[in-house]
This record gives C-alpha cells, structure tokens and sequence, in this order.
C-alpha cells in the first residue's frame, strides 16, 4: 500500500532518520471520463474524490508523518508536484515498484498488414477505461479492419460491452481472454504490437513495466506513473482531456505506428534500454544512497 492514509507508526520513533514512502493517492481523479457511465458510478467517484480532498488536507496522522519526515518519497510525478507544491520541497521522485531485466525475443520479426494487435489489460471498473479503449478501436476499424484488441481481465461474457462491440459494430474485431495466469498474460504481451494503457489514475502501474519487460511498446495517458515511464523511445503519451477528444487521440497514436512500422520495431528494441531505468536494482541502489545521505 502506497496510500498517504496509512504511514505506520515508525515516525513516532525518535533520535533515528524516517523516510516515508513512496507515498501515493494524493490529487484527484479526473471526472471528464464521466461520460456514459451510470449515475451510481457517477455519484460514487464524486463522493471519493471529495472524501480524498478533505482528507489531504487534514488527515491528521498523514500530516505528522509529513512533517516528522526527514525523506519522503513521491511515488508518482503527479504525487511528487502535489506534495511539493502543497506540503514540503525536498520531496523526492521514486516510482514504487520496479521490472527485472530480461531479454525476449520478437516473436513478430516481419509487420505485415493481415493483422495488428491492440493488448487491454485490466478490470472493467471506472479508473481503467476499457470503454475508451473499445471506443478508440471503432475509430480505427473503418481504416484498418485487420486490427484485434485483445481484452485480458474482467468477465468475459460481460453483456454490457459485448454489446457495446455489437452496436458499434467491431465485435469481430474483439477478442475476449477474461482472466488468465501470469504466463499466459507475458505470452500474449509477447504475440502483441502493442499495450493500449487507457487508466487515467493510477500510482505506477506494473502491468506497463511487464509489458515493456516483454518488448511491447506502450500508448498512454500522460498522467500518473505510466507518465514517468513511457517516453517517445518505447511508446506515445496522451494528455488527459475527455472521452471523445481521448479516443481520437489514442487511434490517431494506433495509426501512427500502423502506418509506421518501422518505427514500432525500434519501440520494441528500445524496451530494453527503458527495463535497465526502471530494474529493481537502480531502486535498491537509489534507496541505498538516500539512507547512507541521511545516516552521514
């Protein structure tokens, strides 16, 4: 857990350094996604958010950790201007999990223009987006019918989007896979073109380290921890706006690398270079220099 609510009790030990985090949860999600969604869904993010406002600002063991702190740890950009702008300046940016280092192979060695695959990872709640996601592929499908989305997590047999796909007409275009094992998750990142990430709150999400563990370039919100991830080497960041300005914008990225293989093929070599940035071991080595600065 990440979250600023929950800091422990180490902070009230005294005469030793606390470094707090990476600490996570402060901002708001944005609620211009809202759109078709129920009104229950609608009601539910507004009251969260607003709890979370009140609560930043005045959660009392959250604060006194803030201060007794002689680090803290931002675990996102958007957490680290957040604490940095409100709370205290000497916050420091540290994503809190981290990818192993590994070298795979392409298994796609040749583009050709039979098929292309869209990888969706994820539950089908508020904060993922799979909608957008489903929407941003009907944009696509006129131009190229080729394409797949390949949907991992959640209910399948979900009638809700199922017949979403229906009346927009792209339910051959979709493949479902529900839940499936850790393996067979690397195994379809693997026979993927790309990871269409479509969450719009997050801290730092695992799911796009794995991907790029597995050479899979990236496409994204410029928000959150995903934003400190992907750069123009393994993938395409978008800024957040709305749902219908979003799905344009993520099948405007699609196109680009459709159109452009040769550059997605660079994205997939590069992936490498990006696992090294994010390795387990520069955090340790990181963590390391903080608490011998602080032990001086």
């Amino acid at each position: 857990m990440i979250g600023y609510r929950e800091p422990g009790d180490l902070w009230k030990i005294q005469n030793i350094p606390f470094v707090w985090g990476p600490v996570g949860a402060y901002g708001w999600t944005s609620l211009k996604y809202l759109s078709g969604y129920p009104l229950s869904v609608k009601l539910k993010q507004i009251i969260k958010d607003s709890i979370n406002l009140i609560q930043q600002k005045y959660y009392p063991l959250s604060k006194k950790a803030m201060k007794r702190a002689d680090c803290v740890l931002a675990a996102n950009s958007k957490v680290y201007e957040y604490i940095k702008r409100n709370l205290r300046e000497d916050v420091i940016l540290l994503n809190e999990t981290g990818c192993y280092e590994r070298e795979c192979e392409l298994i796609k060695s040749d583009f050709c223009d039979k098929e292309f695959n869209i990888l969706w990872v994820g539950k089908f709640d508020y904060r993922k987006q799979i909608v957008l996601a489903i929407h941003t592929v009907a944009n696509l499908v006129k131009t190229y019918p080729f394409i797949k989305l390949k949907i991992v997590g959640g209910d399948k047999n979900n009638k809700k989007l199922i017949n979403l796909t229906k009346s927009l007409g792209i339910e051959q275009n979709i493949i479902w896979y529900g839940q499936v094992s850790h393996s067979e998750v690397y195994r379809i990142m693997q026979e993927s073109d790309i990871f269409l990430f479509t969450s719009i709150d997050e801290g730092t999400p695992h799911v796009v380290l794995e991907a790029i563990q597995n050479s899979l370039p990236v496409i994204c919100f410029d928000t959150c921890g995903q934003g400190d991830i992907v750069n123009e080497n393994i993938g395409i960041k978008i800024p957040l706006s709305n749902s219908r300005q979003s799905s344009i914008d993520f099948a405007k990225s699609i196109s680009y690398l459709i159109d452009n293989r040769e550059i997605l093929l660079k994205m997939k070599l590069n992936c490498a270079k990006q696992q090294c940035n994010f390795s387990w071991e520069n955090k340790i080595q990181k963590v390391i220099e903080i608490y011998n600065k602080l032990l001086r």
